[in-house]
């Protein structure tokens, strides 16, 4: 009996329904798709002077190495958590280390560094807080939907919810609050793009230390172990040539 005609016809079926579905073995390998927010010099949603973000500019390359090419899409965060933790998406990134983080996916080796500092008017004339629990007398800001915002509702810290970064910074060089709880290396970057520099001065807080972003790929996503492997080992040579520290330059 010819066994061979059977098995073929069952293969070509099946070929045919993933092709009427829209699925291939090859895009899922070839091709993928995270979600990320616009945060620069992490993620920068236009393009500045051809700069997309050094965290953007890792992930893609990290890929590329694989063979895998990775579309980024900008979407807000809050959106962007929803799709993985539902696993409508592979992946996201940039995402700081947490216990509900980690309940949503499973974190890559570290892609940058977040460094916790408050920001203050270089004119400011009050205490300087040592701690973040120093803050809970003066006029704070934080940004809705960010962690560091709930640090702050944890502490008990009075602050005005603002939208975004630039609204901080606003708000800080106007008097309009005393301190920013933010992170340094965009808060910088974004002061700078905005006229603000000379205008902003930032303190390390001993009770906060220096953490991490990752890439973040949904638990709900199969298969998305292998993604994560393949992520890590060229991440590693990327550290290992210099072609990390090569990006990263680009934006100092």
């Amino acid at each position: 009996m010819n066994m061979r005609a059977p098995v073929f016809y069952i293969v070509s079926i099946c070929m045919v329904l993933l092709f009427n579905a829209g699925i291939s073995y090859s895009d899922a390998e070839d091709e993928i798709t995270l979600v990320t927010a616009d945060y620069p010099p992490y993620e920068i949603e236009t393009p500045q002077d051809g700069l997309v973000g050094y965290d953007v500019e890792v992930v893609q390359e990290a890929f590329r190495r694989a063979g895998i090419k990775a579309n980024v899409i900008f979407i807000p965060w809050k959106r962007a958590v929803r799709q993985l933790t539902e696993g409508q998406s592979l992946a996201g990134f940039s995402v700081g280390d947490s216990p509900e983080r980690r309940d949503m996916c499973m974190l890559s080796d570290p892609i940058s560094t977040i460094t916790p500092v408050l920001a203050i008017r270089t004119n400011y004339g009050g205490p300087i807080p040592e701690t973040l629990a120093d803050t809970v007398t003066l006029r704070g800001i934080g940004i809705n939907g960010y962690s560091y915002e709930r640090e702050l509702v944890d502490l008990g810290a009075p602050h005005q919810i603002l939208n975004t970064d630039q609204q901080a910074l606003l708000f800080l060089t106007r008097s309009r609050a005393d301190v920013f709880y933010t992170i340094k290396e965009s808060t910088q970057y974004l002061a700078k793009n905005m006229g603000l520099s000379e205008k902003i001065k930032y303190v390390g807080l001993k009770d906060r230390r220096a953490g991490y972003f990752h890439v973040c790929f949904s638990r709900s996503w199969p298969g998305y172990e292998e993604y994560l492997r393949v992520f890590n080992r060229e991440l590693g040579r990327m550290r290992a040539d210099g072609t990390y520290d090569s990006i990263h330059r680009k934006y100092q």
